[in-house]
């Protein structure tokens, strides 16, 4: 196997690694992502010391980096305490296989050359190096490389996830999750050990908030002994493991996460109550939590009646999801009946919310009537409407009406599976003019009623007079006073109304005079006509004659209408 640096600035030597690439790869996997790795490495290899500030390297500069036609990741050898008296530049070899971008590159480099800082600094994430052995990342360095090659990708807006196939968490968190917090085997390749190790990372820094550089320098000979150092706390395991036990329960696995986090875990946040349901029915709600889920969430649901109201036992929020349909069916049962409630639960990690949902049977949410106006002798039909067809025998609405220009039948049987249900409304033919009637008619189920208004309008078209007045009521003789005939409503012709001034026999509150008894004082126009559409119509009232200073006299204005109508009229002398 060849390689060389062929199309490469200064050969590929940088500040701190010579870059060279196999001679098999193709000009686009080797020459072109090797001088992309070039340009960028130096800006990679600022941000470790960032993490590991302080920190030199023991190791000569440059480091041979080599990209090798080969797909399997990436690796290093720690030379010995010996070697390291004289000096060495260990080889980085990275196998990011073809077709890949140089971030996979650079992800591999990271990975790797964190693992120097961490034997360079000595704090005990990393094996120990003897006079004639070189130690290794051992399970707890590896688990810090891994998680320290996706922050290298946050930090640079790759995103959060390792590259394909670099991924080892979902390897323990689908497994029996065994304990390798407080144990650490000298274990660097992908299995269940360092996807124990790399979580517990994740735990430290998403969860409980430590930065890398707390996390980076409270180095130990274990990971539980890390959690100490950061918290002052023994029991990292347990706390860990309670966790993850509670809101990612075995039982559920297996868990599919983006990446290798699952921090910070999501909690339960809103169970909406549903809509009142017609029993037989469903209906969708909603629930969520607070974050989106960094692994499936799997929420446990319950129903205090089962019988009556059902929930599937478990709803999942997909990953990267804040919320989950829950659909509740209802049993349909004998009606009437008077509204159930039934307690429904989501619990989630030792939290639960409950909502009441109410069972109904069908209930009316509507009365419409067609026409909305007849003339009196016609029918009109009403339809009631439910709020769904019933799945448990008929409906049987009580009807009532509070008028008699319209009659209805006591009750309307809606069948089962229909969900509206017509009805004759008869009106009587009445001979004589009326004012247009109002018809309020009511159906009643249950504890739900609706109403509708038919008008009846009279056959016999008529004007009818609903007022006569004077205005001003007290004149001085020779003054003119107003009339005003106001009509129930317009007729669609012109409405003559036969008009007479007459003198009463005796005061304002005495009787009414005879036929002809004519005003001598008074007079009004023989009628007045109010035009078609229209409800008013004025007239004047002359006043005139001799009559005795100081004396009183009372006229009678008389309209010849439907009904014969009178006002009063007083002339001062």
């Amino acid at each position: 196997m060849a390689f060389t640096s062929s199309g490469l600035p200064n050969n590929g030597k940088t500040a701190h690694y010579q870059i060279s690439y196999d001679t098999t790869l193709s000009p686009v996997d080797g020459v072109a992502r090797a001088l992309d790795l070039f340009n960028i490495c130096e800006a990679d290899f600022a941000l470790m010391s960032g993490w590991f500030a302080g920190v030199n390297l023991i190791f000569n500069f440059p480091l041979p980096v080599q990209i090798v036609n080969a797909f399997g990741g990436a690796s290093w050898s720690n030379p010995s305490g010996f070697q390291l008296i004289f000096g060495s530049s260990p080889t980085i070899t990275i196998k990011p296989a073809s077709g890949t971008s140089v971030n996979v590159i650079r992800y591999l480099l990271v990975s790797e050359v964190t693992e120097m800082f961490m034997v360079s600094k000595n704090n005990q994430w990393a094996e120990p190096t003897s006079l004639f052995q070189g130690g290794d990342e051992g399970s707890m360095g590896e688990g810090l490389s891994r998680f320290l090659g996706v922050q290298f990708q946050l930090a640079n807006g790759i995103g959060g996830v390792p590259p394909p196939g670099a991924g080892v968490v979902p390897v323990w968190l689908n497994g029996a999750r065994p304990d390798f917090v407080n144990n650490d085997p000298d274990d660097n390749r992908p299995d269940i050990v360092t996807g124990c190790t790399t979580l517990f990372i994740y735990y430290l820094f998403n969860q409980l908030n430590f930065s890398i550089q707390q996390i980076i320098n409270a180095g130990a000979s274990n990971l539980a002994g890390v959690y100490q150092n950061l918290t002052g706390q023994p029991a990292g395991w347990a706390s860990f493991i309670d966790l993850v036990n509670r809101y990612y329960p075995p039982a559920f696995s297996p868990y599919t996460p983006k990446g290798d986090n699952i921090f910070p875990v999501s909690d339960l946040n809103a169970f909406f109550p549903p809509n009142p349901i017609t029993c037989g029915y469903g209906q969708t709600t909603l629930i969520s939590i607070d974050r989106p889920a960094m692994a499936q969430v799997n929420i446990v649901l319950t129903s205090d009646n089962p019988g009556l109201v059902q929930v599937p036992g478990t709803v999942t929020i997909p990953v990267g999801g804040t919320s989950a349909p829950v659909t509740i069916s209802t049993t349909a049962i004998p009606i009437p009946f008077a509204p159930q409630i039934v307690n429904l639960h989501a619990s989630y990690a030792g939290k639960t919310i409950t909502v009441a949902c109410e069972v109904v049977p069908p209930y009316l949410t509507g009365l419409t009537i067609a026409p909305a106006k007849v003339t009196c002798g016609d029918n009109a039909t009403g339809t009631i409407t439910l709020s769904q067809p019933s799945l448990s025998g008929p409906v049987v609405v009580t009807m009532l009406n509070g008028s008699t220009f319209a009659n209805v039948p006591a009750t309307v049987t809606i069948p089962p599976g229909v969900a509206s249900q017509s009805f004759v409304i008869t009106t009587p033919n009445i001979p004589i003019p009326f004012k247009t009637a109002i018809c309020s008619i009511y159906a009643t189920y249950g504890s739900s009623s609706a109403s509708a208004v038919l008008l009846v309008a009279s056959r016999v078209i008529a004007p009818i007079m609903s007022s006569l007045t004077v205005f001003p009521t007290t004149v001085t003789i020779g003054e003119i006073s107003r009339g005003t005939v106001t009509l129930v409503e317009a007729v669609p012709m012109p409405a003559v109304i036969a008009l007479e001034a007459m003198d009463p026999t005796v005061g304002p509150g005495g009787p009414l005079p005879l036929p002809g008894s004519a005003s001598s004082i008074a007079s009004v126009p023989a009628s007045i006509t109010i035009p078609p559409g229209q409800t008013v119509g004025i007239f004047n009232i002359t006043t005139h004659g001799i009559v005795s200073p100081g004396t009183h006299h009372f006229v009678r204005i008389v309209a010849g209408g439907i009904p014969l109508m009178y006002a009063a009229l007083t002339v001062n002398a």
